[in-house]
């Protein structure tokens, strides 16, 4: 029976060390994309401002259509980036419920809790993953569409 315990404490160890793993791996993948919408928000903004330094009234509608989408990028970077309510686990809440209670029951509460909270933040990731493909995508078809327009004209 002893040894029963003991395999069933280690299990629940185990899940609760991968689920803290995982959950500080969605954490650092947010910031990254974060870091991602900032870099994008930069460039896009230096690409706007180069290109409207350019005479603007000898340029094709072409030109306007990369800009446009240069224009859209930056809007999307912009909503991507606003924060979002992440989920945390709370380490107050956990001290006041379990302070009494055994470490394998502490462990199985907190392990429950940092699951939901990355379930939930995965949720806030894939978002932001999807937004900050698009904004790349509007951010290079810009560009390229903007570099032809000049092609043409020369």
């Amino acid at each position: 029976m002893e040894g029963s315990k003991e395999i069933d404490l280690k299990n629940t160890e185990l899940l609760h060390n991968l689920s803290r793993e995982k959950y500080n791996f969605l954490m650092d993948n947010i910031d990254k994309l974060d870091q991602k919408f900032t870099t994008l928000f930069s460039v896009d903004a230096v690409i706007i401002s180069i290109t409207i330094s350019l005479n603007i009234t000898r340029q094709t509608a072409l030109f306007f259509v990369g800009l446009t989408l240069i224009l859209v990028a930056l809007i999307v970077a912009v909503i991507g980036y606003i924060p979002k309510t992440l989920h945390d686990i709370a380490i107050d809440k956990f001290w006041n419920e379990n302070y009494s209670k055994d470490y394998k029951t502490t462990i199985e509460s907190i392990t429950s809790h940092i699951v939901e909270a990355y379930t939930r933040n995965r949720k806030v990731q894939d978002r932001k993953s999807e937004r900050v493909n698009l904004a790349f995508i509007f951010s290079l078809a810009g560009i390229i569409i903007i570099v032809l327009s000049h092609i043409i004209m020369c």
